[in-house]
């Protein structure tokens, strides 16, 4: 496997195993991720602002809060963009 391959999967294993729980979102904002079935940074990051803005409950003061600790954590999410 090519070395950027080998990245690329072992990223995608992390966002999978890290739960929106553990990123230290407030709990509304978690409550609300998992109520829309959004478990772990993987189904976070291929969703975009603009199609969490479309949920029902998500409103900007929520998806500024996941936007800036997403940042904190140097994982970059496009606001819009055919991810979903």
């Amino acid at each position: 496997m090519a070395k950027g391959k080998y990245k690329k999967k072992k990223e995608r294993q992390v966002l999978r195993q890290t739960t929106v729980d553990s990123i230290g979102l407030s709990v509304r904002v978690s409550n609300l991720l998992k109520k829309h079935e959004i478990y772990n940074l993987f189904d976070l990051v291929n969703r975009t602002e603009d199609s969490l803005l479309a949920l029902n409950g998500f409103g900007p003061s929520a998806v500024k809060e996941i936007h800036t600790r997403l940042s904190e954590m140097n994982i970059t999410w496009p606001k819009v963009g055919k991810r979903e």
